[in-house]
C-alpha cells in the first residue's frame, strides 16, 4: 500500500498527470494476486478522492491471471 500511496504523492510533486502500475510483488515474490489488486484499487481510488492532480491511472496486466 505505501508503495502506490508514495509513488503517488511523487507523481503529484513532479507534476506527473498519467502514471501507470504493474501488478505490484505479484511476480517473483508471489504475493496473492487477489490480494495486490484490492490493495492498488483501494489505494488509488483513496488518493484520487482527495488529489485530482493526477489525470489518468493505469494499471498493467501482463496476463490473463493479473487481469
Amino acid at each position: 500500500a505505501s508503495c502506490y500511496r508514495n509513488s503517488l504523492k511523487l507523481a503529484v510533486l513532479n507534476e506527473v498527470k498519467t502514471i501507470a502500475f504493474p501488478s505490484i510483488s505479484t511476480g517473483v515474490y508471489r504475493f496473492p494476486i487477489e490480494r495486490a489488486a484490492d490493495i492498488a484499487i483501494n489505494e488509488i481510488r483513496t488518493f484520487l478522492e482527495t488529489d485530482d492532480s493526477i489525470e489518468k491511472v493505469v494499471m498493467v496486466c501482463f496476463d490473463e491471471t493479473a487481469l
